[in-house]
C-alpha cells in the first residue's frame, strides 16, 4: 500500500453550509479540480456541469434544512440563516416557512 501513488483533489463546491459527512454536500469540478485535469491530461473541465446541478444542489439543500429537527442542529447563526432558508424555500416551492417551528 505504501507504494500506490495518490492525491488529494478538493472537488467540494458548497457555498452553503455542510458538514462533509451527513447532509448535502456539492461535488463538482472545483478550481483545484479544473487545474488537476488541466495539468494531468491537458484538458478543459466542462463549466456547464456547476450551472446545470446548481439548482438540483439549492432545492435538496432546502429540503433537507427544511426539516425542522435538521434546522435546530445546524450550529451556525440560524436567525440569518433562517432568512436564507426561507428566501430559498419561497422561490422553489412558492411558500413561507413558519418560523415558529425553527
Amino acid at each position: 500500500m505504501g507504494n500506490i501513488k495518490w492525491r488529494f483533489v478538493d472537488v467540494s463546491l458548497n457555498f452553503l453550509y455542510a458538514n462533509g459527512v451527513v447532509n448535502v454536500n456539492y461535488i463538482g469540478p472545483s478550481r483545484y479540480w479544473n487545474k488537476y485535469i488541466k495539468d494531468r491530461f491537458g484538458e478543459k473541465t466542462e463549466a456547464a456541469i456547476v450551472e446545470k446541478n446548481c439548482a438540483k444542489y439549492l432545492k435538496e439543500w432546502c429540503d433537507y434544512y427544511s426539516r425542522p429537527e435538521v434546522y435546530k442542529s445546524y450550529p451556525l447563526d440560524r436567525i440569518n440563516m433562517f432568512n436564507v432558508l426561507n428566501d430559498i424555500h419561497r422561490v422553489f416551492y412558492g411558500t413561507e416557512l413558519d418560523a415558529d417551528k425553527y
